[in-house]
Formats: C-alpha cells, sequence, structure tokens
C-alpha cells in the first residue's frame, strides 16, 4: 500500500493520529508525506512519535527525509528560455537574476512568475539584443512585483469583483471543496430565491470558469457522491454527438442505469409512431446510435438470450442475422415479433455520471413525456403476454414509469443537494496552490471570513438535516463543526462537537474525543485578555463569563464534563479530575448559573465524575473522607432538589457507595433499599448512561453484593447476584461494555467466593468479553479491557482446581511476564478495588494457583513469592477501602 499526502504542515492532530497509528500498526505500507521545513513550519504532530522518527526509526531504516532545495540561478535561466520558447544564451542576465530573486528559486513560485511575465507579454528584445524586461520604475523589483504574494494579489486583482466574491468563498470551504458546496453557501451568503437558482448556478460556474483558465483553481467532475466516485466527464462530449445519438442517450437516461435494447426499442417505436413496415430499418438505425454511443464508452453491453429462463448465451454476428431473419418469417406476436428479439442485449451506462448529465439538461416535460411512451410500451408487453400478467417486477416497473409520467420528474421532488441543478454535474474543485488560498485570506478581514465561514456552515448543516445517512458520518459531520468553530460561534460548534464526541467516546476513540472538545473550549479561551490570566476559571477570562448566556454556560458545564468522562475512561485520573474541577469553577463564577433558564442538572455529572477520579485515587483528602462527604451531601441535596429519578438515583448511589467505603455496610445497604423504590431500568437506564457515561444507579445493587459479604449474610450476597445477573445486566446495553463490567465484577468475585467459577466464567464471556468483541473488535479499548485476561484466568484455575488445565503452561509463562502482567493493570488498582477485589489480589491468586500446580522447584518458588508480594501490595492499596482490604487479608492468611 502506498499513501501520498502532501503539504501535511496544515494536518491536524486527529490526522497525524491515523497516520501514527498506520506506520506503527500497518504491514507493507510506504507513506510518503511532503511539508514545508518543520523548522519554519512546526507539525501537529505527538512530540515522542516526531523525535522516535528521527531518532531509532531513521536509524532502523524505518524512516527516512528527503529536502528538495531551490533552483539554482542557471536552472531558472533554463526554464525562462523553455518557457518563453527562446534559447538560454538569448536571456538578460539581469532579467534571470530578477525572476531568481522574486520566486526564491522555488519551481511552483518560478511558475507563476514565468506565466504572469509571458501572459501579459511583459519582455522585450533589449539594445544589446538579448531578452529582458520592459522598462518599470518601482523600487521594490524591475519586474514590478516584490515578491510573489504580491504577484499573486496583482493577478487576484485584476480579476472581476463577482470572480473575486466567488474566490473569498473558495478559500473559507478550504484548499479542495466541492463546486456544489460552493453553491449552496453562495446562495445562502446572499439570499438567493428558488426561482433565481439556475440563474445563479449559471453565473457562478462561469466564474468558476474565469478562476480555472487564470489557474487558480482546477477542476474534476465528481459523480455519485454516495459512492465517493470521482470521473473526469465533459458534457461537451455529448454535445459533440449526432442528434439521433442524442435522442437515443435521452430515452437511455429516462430508462435508467440499466435497461433492455429491446425495451428502448419499443419505447423508441412508441414514441416516434414507427409503422410495421419501417421496424426492421428503424431497428438498425437504432443500433447503429447505440454503438456509436459505445464506441464513445457511455454505454456498454452483454448479448442477453433466452429472457423466459434469464440466460445469457454469446452469439456470432452471422447466428444473430440467421436468427433475427428466421423469427421475422415466423408469425409471433409482440415483443417475439419484434427484429431485435433474438438478439436482445442488456445495455448499461458505464458511469452513473453520464446518466446525471443528459437528465439535467432535458427538460422536464420532455422526461415526463418519455417515461409516458415507456410505460405504454411495456403495457403493451404485458397485454400481449397473458403470462407476463403475474410478472410482478414487468408490473413494477410500468408502475414507476406512470408514476414518473403523472407526477412529472423525479427529481423535481428531491430535497436538499439532490434537488440543486448542479447535482448532476458536481465538480471537485481545488487552489492550484495553496499560496492562492493563503493569499485571499491575508487580504480579508476576520469578520469577513467569520461571516463566511457561518454561511457555509449553515449550508453544510442543512444537507445534514436532509440526508437523514450522512448524520452518522462523521467526515460530514467534523466538516460542518470546522466551520461552526471558525465563524466563532460557540453555541452551534459545542453542540456538534459534543455530539461527534459522544460518537467518538462509544467507539473507545477517548483521545479524539478530548481534542474535538478543546477545540471548541479554545473559542472561548482565545477571547481570554493576557491581563486576566489571574481571573481565570477553567482557563477562560472572568470578562468572558460574564458575557455568555445561561445556554452557552451549559454547554461549556457538557464540553468540560465530557472531558473528565473521557480522561477518565483513559485512566487519566488526574487530567479527569482538572476537567471536572474546571467546570466547577466555572459554574461557581458565571453569573448567569443564578438565571431561572439555567438547567442546575447539567452540574449533577461534576459531582459523579469528582467521585470517580476520587476512587482512583486522583484526589487527595484526609482520613475522615470530608472531601467526599461534603461533595456526597451537596449532591443529594441538589438532587433531591430538583427531583428527577436519574439524578436522585445517581446521588443515592454515591451516598451508598462513600457510606461503605466509610464501613458503615448496614446504613449503605438501607440506601440502597431507598434506591429499589425509585430505579426503573427500562425508563431510566439509558438516560442514566448519558449523563454519567454508566449506569451508575444499578451498579449500587452490585456494590450491595459486597455490603452483604463483609457482614457474612452470604446468601443475601448471592441472592443479589442472581438479580444483577437475570434483572439488570439484560436490560442493559450490550454495547456499554464498562457499565457491564462494573455491574459484574462483584458478582463473579462473590460467585468464585462460593464455589461457582465456572458459572462465573461462563457470565464473564458470555456478558462482557464476547459483547466487547461484537461491537470494538480486538483493536478497541475501554477502561476494563486490561482485566478481561486476569479474570478469565483466576477463573479458570479456580473452577478446574482439581482438574488439569490445558492452557497451565501459557498461563505460567503470561504471569512470569511482568509487560504482560502486573504492570498492565496497576494504573487501576484503586478504581476496581473500589467495585471489589484489588487487581493486585487477582493476580497474587493467579499466581498461588499456578505456584500450587509448579513440579519445576524454582518457578514454584518465583510464583509463590509473587503471589505474596502481590496479595501484601493489595492490602497496603486497599487500607481505606474495608472489603477489599477484608478480602486481600483472606487470601494472604491462606498462603
Amino acid at each position: 500500500v502506498f499513501l501520498a499526502l502532501d503539504d501535511v504542515q496544515w494536518m491536524d492532530e486527529m490526522s497525524w493520529k491515523v497516520v501514527q497509528a498506520i506506520f506503527e500498526r500497518g504491514g507493507n505500507v510506504l507513506t510518503l508525506c511532503g511539508s514545508r521545513p518543520p523548522s519554519s513550519n512546526p507539525l501537529s504532530v505527538d512530540p515522542k512519535f516526531w523525535s522516535d522518527l528521527q531518532g531509532q526509526f531513521q536509524k532502523d531504516g524505518k524512516y527516512s527525509e528527503l529536502s528538495l532545495v531551490p533552483f539554482r540561478e542557471y536552472e531558472v535561466r533554463e526554464m525562462i528560455a523553455t518557457t518563453l520558447e527562446v534559447e538560454v544564451n538569448e536571456i538578460d542576465t539581469s532579467f534571470s537574476r530578477d525572476v531568481f530573486t522574486t520566486s526564491g528559486g522555488m519551481p511552483h513560485y518560478l511558475t507563476y512568475v514565468l506565466d504572469t511575465i509571458k501572459r501579459n507579454k511583459l519582455t522585450i528584445r533589449l539594445e544589446n539584443g538579448m531578452i529582458g524586461m520592459q522598462n518599470f520604475t518601482g523600487d521594490d523589483s524591475k519586474l514590478g512585483f516584490g515578491s510573489v504574494g504580491e504577484l499573486l494579489l496583482y493577478r487576484l486583482d485584476a480579476l472581476d469583483s463577482s470572480v473575486r466574491t466567488v474566490l473569498h468563498l473558495s478559500a473559507v470551504l478550504g484548499t479542495e471543496f466541492d463546486l456544489l458546496d460552493a453553491t449552496l453557501a453562495y446562495e445562502e451568503m446572499f439570499g438567493v430565491e428558488d426561482s433565481e437558482r439556475l440563474e445563479t448556478a449559471m453565473a457562478l460556474r462561469e466564474s468558476f470558469d474565469v478562476a480555472v483558465e487564470e489557474g487558480v483553481i482546477e477542476q474534476s467532475f465528481v459523480s455519485g457522491e454516495e459512492d465517493g466516485c470521482e470521473e473526469i466527464i465533459d458534457e461537451e462530449e455529448i454535445d459533440a454527438l449526432d442528434s439521433s445519438v442524442r435522442t437515443v442517450l435521452h430515452l437511455s437516461a429516462v430508462l435508467g442505469t440499466e435497461f433492455d435494447l429491446l425495451d428502448a426499442t419499443l419505447a423508441y417505436e412508441e414514441m416516434i409512431g414507427i409503422e410495421d413496415s419501417k421496424r426492421l430499418e428503424t431497428a438498425v438505425a437504432l443500433r447503429q446510435s447505440f454503438d456509436v454511443a459505445i464506441e464513445e464508452g457511455i454505454i456498454e453491453q452483454s448479448f442477453a438470450f433466452g429472457e423466459e429462463n434469464g440466460c445469457e448465451v454469446m452469439m456470432d454476428e452471422e447466428d444473430n442475422l440467421f436468427t433475427s431473419l428466421g423469427n421475422a418469417m415466423v408469425p409471433l406476436k409482440g415483443r417475439k415479433a419484434h427484429p431485435f428479439y433474438a438478439e436482445n442485449r442488456r445495455i448499461r451506462f458505464t458511469h452513473d455520471s453520464w446518466k446525471a448529465i443528459i437528465l439535467n439538461v432535458m427538460l422536464d416535460e420532455r422526461i415526463q413525456e418519455m417515461h409516458e411512451h415507456i410505460a405504454m410500451s411495456l403495457e403493451r408487453a404485458l397485454d400481449d403476454e397473458a403470462r407476463s400478467q403475474d410478472d410482478f417486477e414487468k408490473q413494477i416497473r410500468v408502475e414507476e414509469d406512470n408514476l414518473c409520467h403523472s407526477l412529472g420528474n423525479i427529481m423535481i421532488s428531491l430535497k436538499g443537494r439532490k434537488a440543486h441543478p448542479f447535482y448532476g454535474e458536481n465538480r471537485r474543485l481545488r487552489f492550484t496552490h495553496d499560496s492562492w488560498k493563503a493569499s485571499i485570506l491575508n487580504v480579508m478581514l476576520d469578520e469577513r471570513k467569520q461571516e463566511i465561514h457561518e454561511h457555509v456552515a449553515m449550508s453544510l448543516e442543512r444537507a445534514l438535516d436532509d440526508e437523514a445517512h450522512n448524520q452518522d458520518d462523521f467526515e460530514k459531520q467534523i466538516r460542518v463543526f470546522k466551520h461552526w468553530k471558525s465563524s466563532g460561534n460557540f453555541a452551534k460548534a459545542a453542540l456538534l462537537a459534543l455530539n461527534i464526541g459522544s460518537q467518538l467516546m462509544l467507539l473507545g476513540l477517548n483521545s479524539q474525543a478530548i481534542l474535538l472538545f478543546d477545540d471548541v473550549l479554545d473559542i472561548l479561551k482565545e477571547m481570554t485578555d493576557d491581563g486576566e490570566l489571574d481571573a481565570e476559571h477553567g482557563g477562560i477570562g472572568a470578562s468572558v463569563l460574564e458575557a455568555i448566556d445561561a445556554p452557552a454556560l451549559e454547554y461549556l458545564m457538557k464540553l468540560n464534563i465530557s472531558k473528565g468522562k473521557a480522561y477518565s475512561t483513559l485512566r487519566r485520573g488526574m487530567d479527569g479530575a482538572e476537567a471536572y474541577q474546571s467546570a466547577l469553577d466555572i459554574l461557581n463564577n458565571t453569573p448567569c448559573a443564578d438565571d431561572e433558564e439555567f438547567d442546575r442538572s447539567v452540574s449533577f455529572p461534576i459531582f459523579s465524575g469528582l467521585f470517580a477520579v476520587l476512587k482512583m485515587g486522583a484526589i487527595e483528602q484526609d482520613r475522615e473522607c470530608s472531601y467526599e462527604k461534603e461533595l456526597c451531601k451537596k449532591f443529594v441535596e441538589q438532587a433531591r432538589l430538583n427531583g428527577d429519578p436519574v439524578h436522585y438515583g445517581r446521588a443515592l448511589a454515591m451516598e451508598a457507595e462513600t457510606l461503605g467505603r466509610l464501613g458503615n455496610f448496614e446504613q449503605a445497604l438501607e440506601v440502597v433499599e431507598r434506591i429499589k423504590s425509585i430505579y426503573n431500568i427500562e425508563t431510566q437506564h439509558a438516560a442514566i448512561c448519558k449523563a454519567y457515561a454508566s449506569d451508575r444507579v444499578a451498579q449500587s445493587f452490585s456494590h450491595s453484593v459486597n455490603f452483604n459479604n463483609s457482614l457474612g449474610r452470604t446468601q443475601a450476597a448471592l441472592e443479589t447476584c442472581s438479580y444483577v445477573v437475570e434483572e439488570i445486566v439484560p436490560k442493559s446495553d450490550p454495547k456499554n461494555v464498562h457499565n457491564t463490567f462494573c455491574l459484574l465484577y462483584s458478582v463473579v468475585i462473590a460467585l468464585k467466593e462460593n464455589g461457582l467459577a465456572l458459572k462465573a466464567r461462563d457470565i464473564f464471556q458470555t456478558r462482557v468479553v464476547d459483547p466487547f468483541e461484537e461491537h470494538f473488535g480486538p483493536g478497541g479499548s475501554t477502561y476494563s479491557k486490561p482485566m478481561f485476561r486476569p479474570i478469565l484466568t483466576v477463573l479458570d484455575l479456580q473452577g478446574r482446581e482439581d482438574q488439569d488445565v490445558e492452557k497451565i503452561d501459557e498461563f505460567t509463562s503470561w504471569a512470569l511476564d511482568e509487560n504482560n502482567f502486573e504492570q498492565k493493570v496497576a494504573s487501576c488498582e484503586l478504581a476496581w478495588a473500589a467495585y471489589s477485589a484489588s487487581p493486585k489480589a487477582l493476580l497474587g491468586e493467579i499466581c498461588f494457583s499456578l505456584a500450587k500446580r509448579q513440579e519445576v522447584i524454582e518457578n514454584k518458588s518465583h510464583l509463590l513469592q509473587k503471589a505474596i508480594s502481590l496479595m501484601e501490595q493489595s492490602v497496603a492499596n486497599t487500607e481505606s477501602m474495608p472489603y477489599s482490604n477484608m478480602y486481600a487479608k483472606k487470601k494472604l492468611d491462606a498462603m
């Protein structure tokens, strides 16, 4: 695979991460990146990856750099001679030196300079007989412009204002864009009425044609947006055809992308009113027209024989003629009596672009008329052949053509992009060089650029609304997002970023989601004056917070909360805590937070998020857990006043966890009973997951398994396990694997401790591992994924304690390798210890179980020492977590 990327200095962080992933994970891939010098044009690449590329990867021969230097003066002289079609020794030295100085020897810039000189006939034959420049009195250069930038502006200023307007819009759209997108944005900018669309579209195309002629942009024809296929197709190729061929193509386009030659012929006869005596002559003429269209590459054909059984057989021309003449002498009716029946061919357009162009230039009335004739000819075939009355496919074709005739051209009923005059001939446009776009943007006022970005975003967003399938198209959504962001519209950008970000997080792309959220937050951070740095809250100045309204504050809170969730999923507890704390600081320092229209329930996930990162050890607190108690108290009170069971249930679940962590198991169980009275999984599960990433309320029942076990109530604990497995998990979203893991972790540990390890393994495999593989694949990620193998291993070993385990050697090798073992779960030690046994306790159990099975003394001793060490670490790590601490001590005593 060869991947070529140009101008990577403009590439964003997310795109670089894709390139990095391809480099690190791909095989047999050659990647070529073109860039301006990174020293003066910094790349948005991950610093460590960039360092590795220039270090170890370069040493290993996996990465290399090639610098392309500018032309030397003598090479510039040669290029001048080639462009002006003269000899090198005819070029005046001062002329070549001025051209070299102005272009800097850069090939592309040199092309612009020479093109301008040649286009405007700026050279003369000097007195010394050499070729030089006409006399200019300017101080900057004898060429009349001091730099390539000035040259480009000189050429742009010479264009008509309508062309410049089009180029301004194009520069804002980007280096590459669709003609249709540009047209829709233009209509949005100038409020073009439906009745004016065609006229405006034609005028715009003329302006773009001028820009193409000037070499500012270039174009290619784009067909079939759905499949992203691009082909260069020229409408003039059809205009150059004979009128008889064009008529045939018009009829073919109305028939569809693929059709029978016989159907086309019968429809043509119906349309023109051919008498029986002229059928053969007409058929031959038609076939000649089709042959021309085939030679032009517009349509293609295959021989279809024997319609009754759908069989296709290739026959040579002699057989065709004999069969054709033979059939003409048999008194057959309908289709079978036609000269083309025996050699009917299946015809199709070589590309849908041809059909789109043809339909686009036809009058609606003409298309209706052809649909009517097609319907009449097909209907007559049904009448002639009684058995065809039961042929649903043929009847449906008749109905379709009748419908098109009665309602008019079906394209009229299309909405959005598909209804536009340019849809059928949409073109992909791009600037011939980024310097054109840069020059245009440099002379535009920031306010004007923002205004155009807004109109572009509105037109693109309307296309998303018109085409439901695009709602899940990340590429299209991100394009709209970028324009809203560049327009400075925080609310619109935030709304779209939250939508896209939530989808990315569901796919495990949390790092990409964070970059997206930061992009939006930067809109407000960039408004902060340097003098306000001491008065910032969450990186945003006090004056900015004072100016925003309640809806903007809600978006600001949601962005920081979503960042916190994404960081927590990536096990970056400190960063998650900072994001949640930023949301809380903003809430407490924004005046509109006291307005009646502000929805305070938006802030509830902050408390839940801080509680989650607290369990991860990201926030320090005193021995009395004052921070946690106060946080819990505020949350319960605010949620109770709000009255929404979704948030009140989460607040109570947080209170139950806190009481359990403090060893107040009876009180914790009482709170769980209160939760039961308000929790309904059918009506609340989705809303809780949306607000808190997982069903924290349902997870309180899983925590109660530990509360009952701590009080010695084994039967109550097992009954709760059954309730979670049979009632809660089946009704939970299977794609939210993180939530399912949280629900089942304490359950599988409790079952294991009560002699049901294999049952627990089956539940864990079926409800956690299999859904993860199904929805995310082996390359997917989730916070709990590093725990999958340790859990399955400990359940395998304990469930088959008195049996041989097939993978015992594999388990032992894995357990003795720290890179594949304890290091992978060390970062989530405290987080999962809050749910049940700490990860290190599980690893200790695995080592102890393997040690008992080992016959090699050295391995047995190593595993036993490792088991004791890990269990001691678990005891030390879980001092503030009663159940997991109790669990680790019990296992350590048994060793």
